[in-house]
Order: C-alpha cells, then sequence, then structure tokens
C-alpha cells in the first residue's frame, strides 16, 4: 500500500509548477515531489533559526486516498466472462462428442443402404451436406469467439507475469503498489476491448454496452480521485490562502473539472460509436481483424474508416447528426446577427426554440442512458435537494426539450398530462432497451431537424464528406474537432480547418 506522501506525491503530478507553489503554499512542512518547501520559497539546506520558526505550526491536513476500486470490479467481471465461456465450450464439446458416439451407433444400419442410393441418384449426402453447412457457419463463428478467448486469457497470464516480475524489483512496497496499479490498468484496458468484442460477437449488446461503460469508469477514476484530493486539501487548509491565491486555486479545480467532464463526453460518444459499428459488423459476420481495428480506434471517424464495408448505415447516420450540427451552427450564427440571411419573425422563432431542443437533446445524448435502470425510478422520486446533480441535469434538459417542442406547437402552457406522454416519447425511461433508446434518439433528432427546416436553415443537402489527414489522425471532413486550449474548428474537405 503506497504511503500517504506517496499517494500525495501521485495525486500532484498533473500540477503545473506554478499550481504546485500555489497548492504547497498552505504549508511549509509538505514533501512535494522529494522537496521540503518553505514558506519564502527557499527548499533544503539548513534555514535559519528564528523565533518564528520556533512556533508550533499546524500540519496539513491530507485527505486519506480511498483505494481504487474501479479496476479490481471490472477485471472480475471480465475473469467471470471468461471463465463462463470456456465452460460452455468445454461442456459444448462434451455434448457433441457423446451425441457423435450416439448417432454413429445410430446410423451404422443404413450407412450402407443410404450411401448406396446416394451413389445410384448422384446426389450428395445428407451426413455430407450437414457437415458442409456446419463447417461454412457455426464452426466459422466459434473459431472467432475461441480466438478472442484465447486472447483475453493469454492477456490474463502476460499480467500476471509482469507483476510477478516486480517482486523481484528492489523498491518500497509503496512504490510496488504504484506499479502494480500501473499494470493491471493497462492489461484490463486491454481485456476490456477484447471482452466487448466477445460479447458482440454473442449478440449480447447490453453486456458489452456495460463492460464498454465500466472501462471508461476505470480510465477516469485516478483524475476523479484526484479532483476531489485536491478540493479536500484546500478546505481544509483554505486558511493559509490569500484571496488571490484561493482564486486561482478554485480556477484550478474548475478548470480540471471542465477537462474531465470533456474527456468523459469524448470517451463516451466514441465508445458508442465503436458498439454501434461492433453490432452491425457482428451481424454481418465480420472477422475479427475488422471487429478489433474498429475497438482500438481513436476517434469515431477512425472506427468508421475501419469498419468499411461493414459499417451499414452507421455512417449515413453520422452524415445526417453532421448535418444536423452544420444546420444548428449555420441557425446560432444567424441569430446572432453574424451571417447575412434575413430572418422572418416567424424562422426567429422557430430557430430559438430549435436551439433550445438541440442544447438539451446534447445532454440527453451524453447522460440519459444512465437512468434506464430500474434504480432510476426511485431516484426519480426522491425530493430536488437529494437528487444528483446529472439527475438535475437529465430532468432540466427534458423540461428545456418539452416545453420549446409543444410551446411552438400549440402556443399554450404544457399541461402535465402533455409533459409525461412527451416525456415517455422522448427520453429513456426505466427498463428501455437499446432499440428504444435508438427509436427515441431520432424522434429527438427528427423534431431538431423539423425545427431548423421551419427557420429557414438547409437540412436536406447531404454534408459531403471525405477522409483527410489532420496532423497523423485520419479524420471525415465536416467533423467538428478542438484543440488542447478549447478552440474549436471544422474540417475542411481540402484539409484545411474553419475556426467556429
Amino acid at each position: 500500500m503506497p504511503t500517504q506522501q506517496e499517494q500525495f506525491d501521485t495525486a500532484l503530478k498533473g500540477l503545473t509548477p506554478d499550481e504546485r507553489a500555489t497548492y504547497t503554499k498552505a504549508n511549509p512542512s509538505v514533501n512535494v515531489g522529494g522537496v521540503n518547501q518553505s514558506l519564502n520559497g527557499s527548499t533544503g539546506g539548513y534555514q535559519a533559526i528564528t523565533s518564528e520558526s520556533l512556533q508550533p505550526q499546524s500540519p496539513m491536513k491530507l485527505p486519506t486516498p480511498t483505494p481504487l476500486t474501479g479496476a479490481v470490479g471490472l477485471q472480475g467481471a471480465i475473469e467471470q466472462g471468461t471463465a463462463s465461456y470456456t465452460a460452455s465450450r468445454d461442456e459444448e464439446k462434451r455434448l457433441a462428442e457423446q451425441n457423435a458416439a450416439l448417432k454413429a451407433k445410430e446410423t451404422d444400419m443404413t450407412t450402407s443402404k443410404q450411401s448406396l442410393m446416394d451413389k445410384i441418384l448422384g446426389r450428395e449426402s445428407k451426413t455430407a451436406l450437414e457437415d458442409t453447412t456446419y463447417s461454412e457457419t457455426v464452426d466459422p463463428a466459434r473459431k472467432e469467439l475461441d480466438d478472442i478467448n484465447s486472447q483475453i486469457l493469454a492477456s490474463q497470464r502476460a499480467q500476471q507475469n509482469e507483476i510477478k516480475s516486480i517482486e523481484r524489483e528492489t523498491m518500497s512496497e509503496g512504490q510496488k503498489a504504484v506499479v502494480e496499479r500501473d499494470i493491471n490498468r493497462k492489461y484490463i484496458s486491454e481485456q476490456a476491448d477484447l471482452a466487448v468484442i466477445q460479447y458482440a460477437r454473442q449478440n449480447n449488446y447490453a453486456r458489452a454496452k456495460e463492460i464498454a461503460d465500466r472501462k471508461i469508469a476505470v480510465v477516469l477514476e485516478k483524475d476523479a480521485q484526484d479532483i476531489e484530493l485536491l478540493k479536500f486539501a484546500y478546505e481544509e487548509n483554505k486558511e493559509a490562502f490569500n484571496k488571490d491565491e484561493t482564486r486561482q486555486y478554485n480556477e484550478m479545480i474548475t478548470e480540471k473539472e471542465r477537462a474531465h467532464e470533456e474527456n468523459k463526453t469524448a470517451m463516451k460518444t466514441l465508445s458508442d460509436t465503436k458498439l454501434d459499428l461492433l453490432k452491425s459488423a457482428s451481424e454481418q459476420s465480420a472477422p475479427n481483424s475488422i471487429l478489433q481495428a474498429i475497438q482500438s480506434a481513436e476517434t469515431p471517424e477512425q472506427a468508421l474508416i475501419a469498419a468499411g464495408k461493414f459499417g451499414g448505415d452507421i455512417l449515413e447516420k453520422e452524415l445526417k447528426r453532421a448535418q444536423i450540427d452544420k444546420a444548428v451552427a449555420d441557425a446560432k450564427e444567424a441569430l446572432n446577427g453574424k451571417s447575412d440571411v434575413k430572418l422572418t419573425s416567424g424562422q426567429q422563432a422557430a430557430l430559438g426554440y430549435a436551439n433550445r431542443v438541440a442544447d438539451a437533446n446534447k445532454i440527453i445524448n451524453d447522460i440519459g442512458g444512465n437512468f434506464t435502470g430500474l434504480g432510476s425510478i426511485v431516484g426519480g422520486m426522491i425530493p430536488n435537494t437529494l437528487k444528483t446533480s446529472e439527475r438535475q441535469q437529465f430532468e432540466q434538459a427534458q423540461r428545456n426539450f418539452i416545453n420549446a417542442v409543444l410551446r411552438r406547437e400549440s402556443g399554450a402552457a404544457v399541461s402535465p398530462d402533455e409533459f409525461d406522454s412527451a416525456r415517455k416519447q422522448y427520453f429513456p425511461q426505466p427498463g428501455d432497451q437499446t432499440e428504444v433508446l435508438e427509436q427515441k434518439q431520432l424522434n429527438r433528432e427528427r423534431t431538431l431537424e423539423n425545427l431548423l427546416r421551419e427557420g429557414g436553415q438547409d437540412v436536406d443537402t447531404p454534408v459531403q464528406q471525405t477522409v483527410v489527414t489532420i496532423g497523423k489522425q485520419k479524420v471525415l471532413s465536416g467533423t467538428i474537432i478542438q484543440n488542447a486550449s478549447g478552440q474549436k474548428a471544422r474540417v475542411n474537405p481540402d484539409g484545411t480547418v474553419t475556426p467556429i
């Protein structure tokens, strides 16, 4: 188990030198990166003894980080899946051998006669036809599944061997724990990708999505904990900060939270796109090489390119969504007077509603899937003060969407019955299956599309997309990209970008 100092140092690795200085100003005795920091900024060496230095100082109150358990839970789920698959395959083989022996006994008496008739009539025997059908359909699918299962087991063995190797290294127990944690995270990420493919191969998309979502939680778990550590340390030691340092510290935490949420949203979008493509490719019996290329993609565009002909209508859907995104961006410019388009009062009203619907739809797409479990029923009934911020955001997005749509249609206040009916029509509900969630998403997109069309926006001309290279990555033209500073731009077909 890492010492408290080792855990604290790890939490501060992501800070810039200025941020570290602001943070450690709270206490002169904390060791950061092995260097003892003093209030006046001097480091190491002997310090002059003064009356002030002889005064007792309150030690800095540091939080005790809770163990990161997400990786352990995910690994257990993956191991359970591989063990279950291996056991089922062993049982299938046993039963197949048993059935083959029984069948051989039953057919001994008729084989000679049947073979003679087949030869006389010049036809292929029934048994040969059955064997051919099996070898062309079931057998290849089983081989693909067996291959994925073997890769997961091989990764688990490599993980254990690497963990055993650090026992021979000369390092503290705390250092070994940190190294072991990093090894586990590396291999579990690899195994999770394979497990998602394995479940997709078996048409168990709910389980595949569960593993994919848990992988995201594991990847982001450390960042989330670091943010909580920084918040705790500030609250416990804020009397040591002056006003300017307090402002800088809070801005730092706010920026880290913003980056964390953006990263979470981007990972969720990528994961969902890949799962859609895996479903399409699996249903078309695509080889493992295609599925693994999809799952290893680092952007939705790369995943679409990897899927190729096995992408089905996923690319068409993505193109349509890109078309709507462009129309929404154009609508915002028109409403803000940044375009040459002159809007009528009716068009202005329609685009105003369209903007509200677009903003609400983005939130629903990002977090709506979190409210389909049966436990969400209870979550919706508790007082608002006890609801999570995510649930409050989800419910506010529903209100914004419904009020915009129904007020546009009737011009009157929305009744409780109308609101409840629209909520069930457009938004995820406890128990909704994947197909229902997809249909509701299409309903929301069509509603937005109609409002944009009423506002005079072009939502019918297809967005022409080509594959272009930005930096070292291949992306589709029309894609919105963002740099580290948060600046956004749309990729043009010729490879240039237009800031937005």
